[in-house]
């Protein structure tokens, strides 16, 4: 999909309310750690869920946004509690179909995410996987 949005370095996106410092993360993101093209023309934003590499989750950051590129809003949030803990830094993200994988680098394991059903678990932890 070509791109010919022109923005500043220092123009926040998609937009100053999710951009917000120190704030809740009903619509403000916690820590951007990635960035994806979804093959669905979205871009998909990786929220870790904490203000830092082994901090502790905010309650509710973990997530995995999708933003409408066309009018360059959020579409959708799909939160990742039923999957994270306490020491969950999340910060890549893949898909296969319907479904987004998720790397979680802080309690090491994969998450997995239907973007149908916003159902999120845990399937691999601490090196064995998890019913």
């Amino acid at each position: 999909m070509p791109c010919d949005r022109r923005f500043r370095p220092a123009d926040p996106y998609p937009d100053a309310g999710w951009n917000r410092a120190d704030q809740p993360p009903d619509e403000a993101f916690v820590h951007v750690n990635g960035l994806r093209a979804g093959p669905d023309g979205r871009l998909w934003i990786v929220d870790s869920g904490t203000p830092q590499v082994g901090g502790e989750q905010v309650p509710g950051g973990a997530r995995l946004i999708a933003v409408n590129l066309d009018g360059d809003h959020v579409e959708r949030v799909h939160h990742l509690d039923e999957a994270v803990r306490p020491d969950s830094y999340v910060d890549d993200v893949r898909f296969n179909g319907r479904m987004a994988y998720l790397s979680d680098a802080g309690a090491a394991g994969l998450i997995v995410h239907d973007l149908d059903s916003g159902r999120s678990r845990r399937v691999v932890s601490v090196g064995r996987s998890q019913p």
